[in-house]
C-alpha cells in the first residue's frame, strides 16, 4: 500500500527529476506485516543502500521556516566545502552572525528548530541510509539539499555551545545528526558496541530494531550470520543475545558501563544494556586519571565470563562498602544541554540543601581521605576533576545556577577554613570569573542523572538514579570507576545498578586492602572475592 507520505514524496520527486526513474521504496518493496519477509529484507538492506546509484531521503513537506534554514545551510556548506575532509571542527570558521544580524532573526532559529524536530532525524533506521549510501540527496518539500551542509552547521553550533537554545525535541534531532556520517566501506566500526552506544538517542517503533538497524553498519560480518534477525523472539532475548555475542568476542568492561542505569525491560539481565533507554549518564572517560581498580588483575581465570547457562556473568571483583544514606533530588534527568538554562535552578538548590543534610553527620574532617568535608563535597560535585586555576569561571549560560550554588554553599560555610581548598568563586560574592567554563561543564556532566549519597564507610559520592539504601559499592577488575550492585534473590549474586563516583575510591585507594591477586585482607571485613550478576 502506498502511504500518504510516500505518495507525496514520489509526486515531488517525479516533478523535480528528469527522465525515467527506477525506484526501490521500502514501504512498497517490504511486506511489513510478514515477519519472515521483513527479517530477510533487513539482512540485505545494507547492500541495497550501498549499491543504489543514489539514495533520496524525503523528510516531508516544507513547513514554517524550514526552507530558509536549508538555503542558509547550502551557503555555509559551499563556504566550508574545502574543509570537509579536515579532522575536527577547530579550524572551521564561526557562524559569526547566528546570534546577531541576519542569523539572529527569529525565522532562522524557528527554521532550524522546525527542521531538526522532525521525527525522521530521530529514527534508528535512517542511520543505514546516511552511512551506507554511495550518493545521497535530502529532500524537504521541493528543495533538494546536501546532508553534509546541514550536518556542518549543526557541528559548528554544537562546538560554539549554541544548540542549547533549540529546545529538547530539536536538540535530540541535532544530537542524532551529530552521530551520523557517511562512511566508506572500509571505515565502518569493527564492533557493534560503539555504534549501539552512539545511537541510543534514536527511536524505533519496534524496539528490536535498536539492534537490527545497527547490525548493518558495522564491519563485523559474523554478527548477522551468528545472531540473524528474528522478530518472533522477545526484545529481552534480542538484547541479551547481542550482549552474549559481545562478551564471547571481547569480554570488556565497556558493556557494564552501557548496562547501568534504569531499565524499561524489567526481565532483562542486569549486565545486558537496555537499548530502549536513551543515553545514560556515565563517568566513563570523564576524568583521565580515574583508576578505581588500580593495578588489580585476576588469576589465570578470565575477568568476565558467562556460565554454561548464559544467565550468570562471573565478574572478578569485590564489595568494598554499602550505601548508608541517599537523596532523592535529580538536578538533570536528561542531558543538561537539552533543557532550558533556568530549569535546573530550583532543583540544584533543593539538591544542595538535601546534600547538606546528608553530609552533616560526617563532621568537619573527611575521614576516608585527607582534607575537610567541605573540600570533599565540592570536589565530589565535579567528579574529583582537578583545575589548574581554583577560581570558578563565569558564563552567562549558567550564572543563575552558579549563583544558587554559591549562595547555598555560603550559607553552610560563611567563613570557610583556609585549608578547605575551595575555589575562590565559592567564597566571594564578587564576580571575577573569566575564561573557559570547566567548572560549569563538570558540574552538569557529573550531576546528570545522579543522586547524592554517603556510605557506611563515611564516604560521599554521586550514585545512579536507581540506587537504594543498602546497595553495595563494588570494585571490578579492569574498571576505572566503582559500581553500585544490589543483592540478588540468591546468596552470592548481585544485580548491576550502574557506575558511580565515590570520593576517595577513584584512584586505586581501595587496593591498599587487597593484593594484586585478590588476596583477602582482614582489614576489610566486607571484602568479597568474586560475585555474579544474576538474570531474573
Amino acid at each position: 500500500m502506498v502511504t500518504a507520505n510516500l505518495y507525496s514524496a514520489l509526486t515531488r520527486i517525479s516533478e523535480l527529476e528528469e527522465g525515467a526513474l527506477t525506484i526501490w521504496a521500502d514501504a512498497i518493496c517490504i511486506n511489513q506485516g510478514d515477519l519472515h519477509e521483513r527479517a530477510a529484507q533487513v539482512l540485505i538492506m545494507p547492500k541495497i543502500y550501498a549499491q543504489a546509484t543514489q539514495v533520496i531521503v524525503d523528510i516531508g513537506e516544507q513547513v514554517d521556516d524550514s526552507e530558509i534554514i536549508l538555503h542558509l545551510c547550502a551557503n555555509y556548506g559551499a563556504l566550508l566545502g574545502p574543509l570537509r575532509n579536515q579532522k575536527g571542527t577547530g579550524a572551521w570558521p564561526n557562524l559569526e552572525h547566528f546570534d546577531r544580524g541576519e542569523w539572529g532573526r527569529n525565522e532562522w532559529w524557528s527554521g532550524l528548530i522546525s527542521l531538526c524536530s522532525r521525527p525522521w532525524f530521530r529514527r534508528v533506521w535512517v542511520v543505514q541510509e546516511i552511512e551506507l549510501a554511495r550518493s545521497i540527496k535530502m529532500l524537504c518539500g521541493y528543495v533538494f539539499f546536501k546532508w553534509w551542509d546541514l550536518a556542518t552547521v549543526i557541528r559548528i553550533l554544537n562546538r560554539d555551545g549554541l544548540l542549547a537554545r533549540v529546545g529538547s525535541v530539536a536538540y535530540r534531532g541535532c544530537q542524532a545528526i551529530l552521530t551520523m556520517e557517511p562512511h566508506s566501506p572500509g571505515s565502518l566500526n569493527a564492533s557493534i558496541l560503539p555504534s549501539l552506544s552512539s545511537n541510543r538517542v534514536r527511536e524505533a517503533t519496534n524496539p528490536r530494531d535498536k539492534v537490527y538497524a545497527i547490525m548493518g553498519i558495522v564491519a563485523d560480518k559474523q554478527l548477522s550470520t551468528t545472531l540473524g534477525v528474528d522478530y518472533s523472539v522477545s526484545t529481552e532475548q534480542v538484547f541479551e543475545d547481542i550482549a552474549r555475542y559481545l562478551l564471547s568476542r571481547n569480554p570488556s568492561i565497556e558493556i557494564l558501563y552501557e548496562a547501568g542505569g534504569p531499565k524499561n525491560l524489567t526481565n532483562l539481565s542486569s549486565w545486558a544494556p537496555d537499548w530502549t533507554i536513551g543515553p545514560q549518564s556515565s563517568l566513563r572517560g570523564y576524568e583521565n586519571d580515574y583508576n578505581a581498580s588500580g593495578h588489580l588483575r585476576g588469576p589465570s581465570q578470565p575477568l568476565m565470563e558467562l556460565d554454561g547457562s548464559g544467565r550468570r556473568l562471573q565478574v572478578r571483583g569485590f564489595i568494598v562498602d554499602e550505601i548508608y544514606d541517599i537523596g532523592s533530588t535529580l538536578v538533570w534527568s536528561e542531558r543538561p544541554s537539552s533543557v532550558g538554562n533556568d530549569e535546573p535552578r530550583q532543583r540544584i538548590s533543593d539538591f544542595l540543601k538535601e546534600a547538606g543534610g546528608i553530609i552533616k553527620p560526617l563532621g568537619y574532617h573527611y575521614v576516608p581521605k585527607e582534607g575537610s568535608t567541605a573540600e570533599a563535597f565540592w570536589r565530589t560535585l565535579v567528579g574529583g576533576k582537578s583545575f589548574k586555576d581554583k577560581s570558578i569561571p563565569h558564563s552567562w549560560k549558567y550564572s543563575q545556577l552558579l549563583d544558587t550554588f554559591q549562595q547555598r554553599f555560603q550559607s553552610w560555610y560563611p567563613t570557610p577554613p583556609e585549608d578547605a581548598g575551595l575555589p575562590s568563586g565559592l567564597t566571594r560574592r564578587k564576580r571575577t570569573w573569566r575564561g573557559s567554563l570547566p567548572y560549569q561543564q563538570s558540574l552538569e556532566l557529573v550531576l546528570w542523572g545522579r543522586l547524592f549519597g554517603t556510605t557506611l564507610g563515611r564516604y560521599m559520592g554521586l550514585l545512579p538514579r536507581n540506587s537504594q539504601k543498602g546497595d553495595q559499592i563494588a570494585i571490578i577488575a579492569g574498571s576505572d570507576v566503582p559500581f553500585v550492585m544490589r543483592k540478588g534473590a540468591q546468596d552470592g549474586t548481585f544485580r548491576l545498578v550502574g557506575d558511580c563516583y565515590v570520593h576517595g575510591m577513584m584512584r586505586g585507594e581501595m587496593m591498599n586492602y587487597f593484593g594484586d591477586e585478590f588476596a583477602p585482607s582482614p582489614d576489610l571485613k566486607m571484602g568479597k572475592m568474586d560475585f555474579s550478576l544474576v538474570l531474573v
